[in-house]
């Protein structure tokens, strides 16, 4: 009965962050939305297109590299370590004083995090404005950029507030509250910055008082969410005993912050160190362009074209990336109780293994990849004109950006999947070994990312590019070698390649002969027609042919998850 139990439970792991996946994909997807028609009315409206590039590449740089660098490592660090400690077979029948402190350790973790990012924030803000360059900002006055540099940093400092409730949510799997609260956080600040660009007529604060909403309804929402402790008694303790809290007593600071145990110092270091290789690896190219004092205007398109191509990163990929990492994570430590997959290779609770669901999950965020590589480049002008106006399709460089974009979309996808599995399974050693290709891989992008900058935006996204290309090989290398599983198995076949390079050349014929740059309505929506075709062609053969066994493994697996569900009463 053991093995059943446990494959039950595996099931019920894996369909629980699968489940929520898909539930906080489709809530950011709603809330993006409405947050993108929004920003899109914005765009067509600015006076002044510099302040796109300045609020997406300065701003936006300052928040995001204070809170990597504050809390992604410990945030990683709880999330294993609660799966080690406490979500397995051996937790997994109440809450006791081994989960107790453990839960302690964690909170006054998230605690230090808190307050490394409180004061890492004053420093930061007062580099960006050291190192401003007052022509490059063009119509902005420093004064503005001064000021909105500043209310960042509060906004920073208020989010940093709601971290332990965040990391108790996601050792929940709350998904569902998340998302909630995460899709009123996102509208709050797409709301509150339009409504001071067009109605108070505001610069570049406005954009910065948009972080500050953001902030807010985070920490307001999930204090809300945990202070109500009839819905937080007990929640999620099957799965996760740690986290199963009382209400906000729990997530308070005790024994002056004191970690009694040392090891998850060494792990959120390791952690840590990842984390701003990482960061220089994503955000690289805005290092860059802050640092050589690029114009604002070409930060605009720059802007655009990332904004615009990184939505479905967001809310697609991003959730799939924290599942995956949750879910490598706790099937990871069930084997490491003697549960290993490899015991029964013809049962079907097999399926649900670390080897297969990252050779699925490969070949899926790949194929998807593969969608925007063939059609992207060809509907890249259309998207622009319809979505942004003659202005940014005509006049810019925009289209052809986001057509580049569309390929770096594709590697992009496979590295969110490749490194969720490195770092929910590998050793220290070898988290150790990955910080310093990380190393390697930084310096190499950031050299590539300056020589390349000459060619603008196509030349960062290259950079991107091989950044990303190089950490796939790394992850990759390290699937095969601990999974047992092939190359051949993480990819698309031969023959689904090449059906995507028919389809990809069948849209770039239409684009060219057809639509013809928006030569006129008709003529567009026959070139939509042509792609919605080869579209729909496509994928027909693909599932019928091509990736046929592909698609009878994702059925096997969803149809053991339902019957492992219905088992347990779920």
């Amino acid at each position: 009965m053991g093995g059943e139990e446990d494959g039950a439970q595996r099931a019920g792991i894996v369909g629980s962050a699968l489940r929520g996946a898909s539930l906080l994909a489709s809530v950011q997807l709603l809330s993006r939305a409405l947050t993108f028609v929004l920003n899109v009315g914005l765009t067509r409206h600015l006076e002044d297109p510099s302040l796109l590039g300045v609020s997406s590449v300065q701003l936006y740089l300052l928040y995001t590299v204070v809170l990597t660098l504050a809390r992604e490592g410990v945030r990683r660090t709880c999330l294993r370590t609660a799966a080690a400690r406490g979500d397995g077979p051996v937790a997994a029948h109440g809450q006791g004083a081994a989960a107790l402190a453990t839960r302690r350790d964690l909170v006054n973790l998230t605690w230090c995090a808190v307050l490394a990012g409180w004061a890492a924030t004053p420093l930061a803000c007062q580099w960006f404005i050291w190192s401003a360059d007052a022509a490059a900002l063009e119509k902005i006055s420093m004064q503005d950029y001064r000021q909105s540099i500043w209310i960042v940093g509060l906004a920073i400092v208020t989010e940093l507030l709601s971290e332990p409730m965040f990391v108790a949510a996601q050792g929940q799997l709350a998904y569902g509250r998340r998302s909630a609260i995460e899709a009123l956080a996102v509208t709050a600040r797409c709301l509150v910055t339009i409504g001071l660009v067009l109605a108070a007529k505001m610069g570049l604060q406005a954009f910065a008082f948009g972080y500050v909403a953001y902030a807010a309804t985070l920490l307001l929402g999930y204090t809300a969410y945990f202070a109500q402790a009839s819905r937080t008694t007990g929640q999620n303790q099957e799965l996760s005993p740690i986290w199963a809290l009382h209400g906000l007593e729990d997530l308070k600071p005790t024994d002056w912050l004191r970690v009694r145990d040392a090891d998850l110092f060494q792990l959120a270091a390791s952690m840590s160190l990842q984390q701003v290789w990482k960061l220089v690896l994503a955000e690289g190219e805005k290092m860059v362009m802050v640092t050589l004092a690029t114009d604002a205007s070409d930060q605009a398109v720059y802007a655009l074209v990332f904004n615009l191509g990184s939505l479905v990163a967001r809310f697609v990929f991003l959730p799939i990336e924290e599942a995956a990492f949750a879910v490598f994570g706790k099937l990871n430590d069930l084997a490491k109780h003697g549960n290993t997959f490899a015991d029964a290779p013809q049962s079907t609770t097999a399926r649900i293994s670390p080897r297969v669901l990252v050779a699925l999950l490969c070949r899926a965020m790949t194929l998807l990849g593969l969608v925007f590589v063939a059609f992207g480049p060809s509907y890249a002008h259309f998207l622009i004109h319809f979505l942004y106006g003659e202005r940014w399709s005509e006049h810019t460089t925009a289209p052809q950006v986001l057509g580049y974009y569309c390929v770096y979309v594709l590697v992009l996808a496979v590295n969110g999947v490749t490194e969720a599995y490195v770092h929910a399974t590998a050793n220290d050693a070898t988290l150790r070994r990955f910080n310093g290709w990380l190393f390697v891989f930084s310096v190499v992008y950031l050299a590539s990312a300056a020589a390349l900058v000459q060619y603008r935006a196509p030349g960062l996204i290259l950079a991107n590019s091989i950044n990303m290309a190089m950490r796939i090989v790394f992850s990759v290398r390290y699937i095969v070698a601990t999974s047992g599983s092939s190359v051949t198995e993480l990819f698309p076949a031969a023959t689904s390649l090449a059906a995507f390079a028919l389809a990809a050349i069948a849209t770039h014929l239409s684009a060219g002969n057809l639509y013809a740059n928006f030569a006129s309505w008709s003529r567009a929506a026959a070139h939509i027609g042509v792609g919605a075709s080869a579209l729909i062609s496509l994928v027909a053969f693909l599932g019928l042919f091509a990736e046929r066994p592909f698609v009878r493994e994702v059925q096997a697996v969803r149809a053991e998850m339902s019957s492992s569900t219905k088992s347990k009463g779920l």
